[in-house]
């Protein structure tokens, strides 16, 4: 795990070593101030020398205002790295999902996983800087106190090294469980915030079929599950940070009676015992420290081995060769099954340039995987998939798809942007065609009511379905691709808006493979090949 939050790390050296230094000046001065602050007891019950009085004051004072300042920009800062190695966990687990085979998105919610990956994120970037200064800090401190502690008074400072096995003795005895019950937790979170997530994107399917109570019941079903995970957690967690505070506690009562026998005995003065027992405390929280280390030690391994679960999904397979054009492609017996149930089975067909195919069947019948096939988007089929002569395994999927590929999906996906950068996307466009197409589909009264500056919310719920699609087809048509899908493409289209993209179509064919998916008789008279699955 350490091998894995050291490159984190390394991307903020400078960064960590900055707040290194000023946190370790800073828990020298925390070090250094109980002693003074003994000292200035001792003076004050001397009663006889006010000029030393007044300068340990004022150094007292200086110490904790800088230590004070120091503590509010070292709080900021720890933020400040916290949140950007959060951000370097999120974006590396994210481009990796990218490229990993669309099986797992299948097999996964959406809302459970970002869940998980922002919490486990969180918490192992929370967990690195923590470990990175306080743990080496918490060593020192302890040693320095001990040794302190040993010079002023032997037994006293005896009474530690006792302590320290106990402590040892508690962590090995809880850590198996904590482990456990802490996965269990986690998982039961994410599972909840699923359900959450699921029940707000559905509200008007709740609405619609008036199933209210249904969900509801759901809703503290997963609730129940998540409750006594939560529970069963809490319980061995604060037994486990209970037990080491009456440790703590009992130890505490020694020293209070070691060290007033002390006093009595005229071996202690009332500031040494103060030193003594504000050392003893910082040892204390210190040693609590690291028993609560190895408590978020586990916690962290939890979080770390799942985020790690996502690095194992093995990313999909990118061939090295690119395409100038796609001038046919070729399906020999291809088989593709999700699970056990086959979608595509022995088939053989070829698309050539030039040519309007359409993909017809019933649902379930395997229309959109086929098209996915098409896209590359599936690596685990049987058979041969070529393109032109390439076969499609060592063909570069990303140059392929991103310059030669449009596809016209059934929903589109909005951006939280502009109209026109929707459109857009990471482009630059032909402005002569985006005008003749906004004509086409009249899309220009919608430019005027989006003007520039105006986002769309990702849902853009003041689009209707129809408005959505002009935009996905101009978006797609701009491409000038070499390959063009359409997936129920008119389905909400006007009919003028229909004749017009059946026109494009037909005109644009020559230049390009064409397949669509679509249950309307409007593209009839343009099919050149129909597929039947």
């Amino acid at each position: 795990m350490f091998k894995f939050l050291k490159q984190y790390s390394k991307k903020n050296k400078i960064k960590l070593l900055l707040f290194m230094m000023f946190s370790i000046l800073s828990r020298g001065i925390s070090l250094y101030l109980p002693f003074l602050n003994g000292m200035l007891i001792d003076i004050i019950t001397a009663g006889t020398n006010r000029i030393a009085l007044r300068n340990m004051i004022v150094i007292i004072s200086i110490l904790s205002i800088c230590n004070l300042i120091m503590s509010y920009f070292l709080n900021i800062a720890f933020r400040h790295i916290t949140v950007n190695i959060m951000q370097l966990i999120n974006d590396k687990v994210i481009n990796h999902i990218r490229n990993i085979s669309l099986k797992f998105s299948y097999n996964v919610n959406t809302g459970y996983l970002t869940q998980r990956v922002v919490t486990d994120s969180n918490i192992v970037s929370n967990f690195t800087l923590t470990s990175v200064r306080d743990f080496p800090l918490g060593i020192v401190t302890i040693v320095f106190n001990v040794i302190i502690l040993i010079r002023i008074n032997m037994v006293m400072g005896l009474v530690l090294f006792v302590l320290i096995p106990i402590y040892i003795g508690l962590f090995v005895t809880f850590r198996k469980k904590m482990y456990q019950t802490n996965l269990l937790y986690k998982e039961s979170e994410s599972y909840y915030f699923e359900e959450m997530n699921s029940q707000i994107e559905n509200i008007k399917f709740i609405k619609i079929n008036a199933l209210k109570t249904m969900f509801r019941q759901s809703l503290w079903k997963n609730f129940s599950t998540f409750f006594d995970k939560v529970i069963t957690y809490t319980k061995f967690s604060t037994l486990f940070s209970n037990l080491g505070s009456f440790i703590a506690v009992c130890a505490n009562i020694i020293i209070l009676i070691l060290g007033v026998n002390e006093i009595f005995d005229g071996n202690l003065t009332i500031g040494e015992f103060t030193i003594i027992t504000t050392y003893f405390n910082m040892v204390i929280v210190n040693i609590d420290y690291f028993l609560n280390f190895f408590k978020n030690y586990q916690t962290t391994l939890v979080s770390y081995n799942r985020l790690n679960d996502i690095f194992k999904e093995e990313k999909e397979k990118i061939g090295k060769s690119k395409l100038k054009d796609i001038e046919k492609i070729e399906f020999i017996q291809v088989y593709f099954s999700h699970g056990l149930d086959p979608l595509i089975t022995d088939l053989s067909i070829t698309f050539e340039k030039g040519k309007i195919y359409r993909i017809c069947g019933q649902n379930g019948k395997g229309k959109s995987t086929l098209m996915d096939l098409v896209l590359g988007l599936h690596g685990e089929y049987k058979g041969e998939i070529i393109v032109n002569d390439t076969n499609m395994k060592e063909i570069n999927l990303y140059q392929m798809r991103r310059n030669l590929v449009a596809v016209v999906e059934q929903n589109l996906t909005i951006i939280p942007d502009s109209i026109i950068q929707n459109i857009k996307l990471d482009k630059e466009i032909n402005h002569d065609k985006f005008n003749y197409l906004s004509d086409k589909f009249n899309l220009h009264h919608l430019l005027g009511k989006y003007t520039i500056g105006s986002k769309l919310s990702r849902k853009s719920n003041g689009l209707s379905g129809g408005e959505k699609q002009k935009i996905n087809i101009i978006r797609n048509l701009l491409k000038e691709s070499k390959l063009l899908m359409l997936d129920e493409a008119n389905s909400a289209l006007d009919e003028a808006s229909s004749i017009a993209l059946k026109e494009i179509i037909q005109s644009e064919k020559e230049n390009r493979i064409t397949i669509i998916v679509s249950h309307s008789d409007m593209f009839d008279d343009i099919i050149d090949y129909e597929i039947n699955l």
